[in-house]
């Protein structure tokens, strides 16, 4: 734009970082930005993924207890609030005059970089750039050349030894006009999940049901065997007897809750099979030892 002037590099950085704070939580750490004076500061999703705490620490050294409003984990995205007034602020440009080739300057860590194209992601399309984005500024602020907000540094992904980067990695950032597309959903307090994947209920239902069985198993050879035989050292021959004929009967029934357990449908369905024989193999061996033992100590 005409009346727009081009900032130098120490000018960007006057302008910008004041508004960028460091985030912590019981879980993580990352970056965020303050866009709103009244203590409003979007970041990435994951950097505020599973917290019951989050603290945001200003440049100037204030440290605030800060509380998540709203989560869009699809696109990556949270919006936070302290309660604070006249904060300094970003400010939030157009990501679609964005082309690629521009020049950015990246991060709280202020990395100059290009755009090198745009890529779409499903629902979500982001911005691949070549400044540095490293796991402790994700949700920090990419801005153009008049210092304005023109994305939102989400990813880095290639190889790394010792945390240090071997070979290409690709960074990517989500361009904030969808950001700001999504704040008035933010503000509301929604949280929006990406969508469930096929035959996830099903899969579900499997895990639950092998992990019952598998505790009837474990109680059953592991608790009650061991039970019976403390018994049967001290002579206490009836109540080791009760406690064998209680870990068979367990048994049994483990092996009856697997062997009614059917393979989900989903790809590797052949490959669940073969689990659930595995396990069935197993708990009639357990069953069978259990025996063995028990006859030994004359309980059987």
């Amino acid at each position: 734009s005409s009346n727009k002037v081009l900032l130098s590099n120490a000018q960007i950085i006057k302008k910008v970082k004041p508004a960028v704070v460091y985030i912590e939580t019981d879980k993580a750490a990352g970056t965020g930005m303050i866009y709103d004076s009244s203590g409003f500061i979007l970041t990435n999703a994951h950097v505020v993924k599973g917290a019951t705490s989050v603290q945001v620490k200003l440049l100037d050294k204030r440290v605030f207890d800060a509380q998540i409003i709203g989560k869009n984990t699809v696109m990556d995205l949270a919006l936070l609030k302290v309660d604070a007034t006249g904060l300094p602020t970003v400010v939030l440009g157009n990501s679609d005059s964005v082309a690629q080739g521009d020049g950015l300057e990246g991060d709280g860590s202020f990395k100059e970089g290009t755009i090198s194209r745009r890529l779409s992601g499903g629902s979500v399309e982001y911005f691949e750039t070549s400044a540095e984005i490293h796991p402790g500024n994700s949700g920090g602020p990419m801005v153009n050349g008049y210092g304005e907000v023109v994305g939102i540094n989400s990813a880095g992904f290639g190889e790394s030894i010792g945390g240090i980067s071997v070979g290409e990695t690709i960074k990517f950032a989500l361009p904030i006009n969808v950001a700001k597309n999504n704040l008035a959903d933010l503000k509301s307090g929604k949280n929006t999940l990406p969508p469930k994947p096929a035959m996830f209920d099903e899969f579900a239902t499997f895990v639950k049901q092998r992990k019952n069985a598998s505790t009837v198993h474990d109680d059953a050879f592991i608790k009650l065997n061991g039970k019976a035989i403390d018994y049967a050292v001290d002579e206490n021959y009836y109540a080791a007897y009760l406690k064998v004929n209680e870990a068979i009967s367990e048994l049994s029934q483990s092996i009856t809750l697997i062997k009614a357990i059917s393979a989900p449908p989903v790809s590797f369905s052949q490959t669940v099979s073969e689990v659930l024989s595995l396990d069935i193999q197993l708990y009639q061996f357990d069953l069978q030892t259990l025996q063995m033992q028990s006859t030994e100590y004359g309980l059987l």
